[in-house]
Parts: C-alpha cells; sequence; structure tokens
C-alpha cells in the first residue's frame, strides 16, 4: 500500500473502523506519516473523525484502545490456555506424540507411539545425533504423522 501510494496511485485509504487499519499504534503512526508524505489520508466509514485539532486526540484514544484490547485478548487467551493446560486437557491439533485423546479431551499414553518416544529419548540419553534417530525411525517405519495412525490400525487385528 505505501509503494502504491508513492507511485500515486491512490489518495485515500477507506476502512472499516480504525482498528482495520492498525492496532498498533505507533506503527498505525508510522503508516500514516508516509502516507501523508505522498498527499494521502486514512479515513474511518464508522468513525467520524473531525479534521479538527480534537481529531487528533479522538484517532489517538482510538488507536489506543484498540491496541489494548489485543493485549488485553492476549491476557485472556494465555490465562484460558494455562487454565486447560493444568487440567492436562487437548484443545484441538494433532496430540503429541505418545498421546491420544479420550472423548472427555483428556491425554492418554498411546501404546503405540509411546514407544517411538521412548526410543527416541534413549537414543539422544545415549548420544545419537537427530539424523541417526530419524534413520532408525525410518529403519523401524515409525512415523509421527498421519502415517503412524496407518501403520498402528494395519497392525491391529479385527
Amino acid at each position: 500500500m505505501l509503494s502504491d501510494r508513492a507511485q500515486g496511485l491512490f489518495k485515500v485509504v477507506v476502512v472499516w473502523k480504525l482498528d482495520r487499519f492498525s492496532r498498533n499504534k505507533n506503527e498505525s503512526a508510522i503508516s500514516k506519516v508516509k502516507l501523508k508524505k505522498n498527499g494521502a489520508r486514512v479515513l474511518s466509514a464508522m468513525e467520524n473523525i473531525p479534521e479538527e485539532s480534537e481529531g487528533i486526540i479522538l484517532e489517538s484514544i482510538l488507536e489506543s484502545v484498540a491496541e489494548y484490547y489485543i493485549y488485553d485478548l492476549i491476557e485472556k487467551t494465555n490465562r484460558g490456555r494455562k487454565g486447560v493446560d493444568l487440567q492436562c486437557k487437548h484443545v484441538g491439533g494433532r496430540p503429541l506424540l505418545g498421546y491420544s485423546v479420550n472423548p472427555d479431551h483428556t491425554y492418554m499414553i498411546d501404546d503405540y507411539s509411546a514407544e517411538t518416544v521412548r526410543q527416541i529419548f534413549n537414543m539422544c540419553a545415549s548420544g545419537s545425533s537427530f539424523s541417526q534417530i530419524i534413520d532408525e525411525m525410518n529403519r523401524q517405519g515409525r512415523k509421527t504423522g498421519p502415517e503412524s495412525l496407518l501403520a498402528k490400525t494395519r497392525s491391529m487385528n479385527f
């Protein structure tokens, strides 16, 4: 956007609200200075910010509130993650190698992949390099991705 404005491709950046332009007041200020230097400005569709001097303080407050929102959200998210971690609950994605997930989202040891973890740990503790460990796991056909589930189900008798 900044390079396009330097080439004169537009005169105004219209955003829904200022927090859509940036939620970091320093980055916002730097970008706005660069735009202004090249004859452009940022307008908010939902926030009527006057062009007079009181617009400066209003815009600054709105940008500060947007930045506060992000940092507050990060703190709340981290607090929630810590609470889930303390309950040993899985919140999505691939479970850690060596574990599977119960219906109540708690972890349980997965015997097949746990053996892989034990072997990796023992090899590492005995001084094996990463490439040696990888070579040995490949030699045994042990995988850590979706392939491990296929190998596990193939070895089961149904």
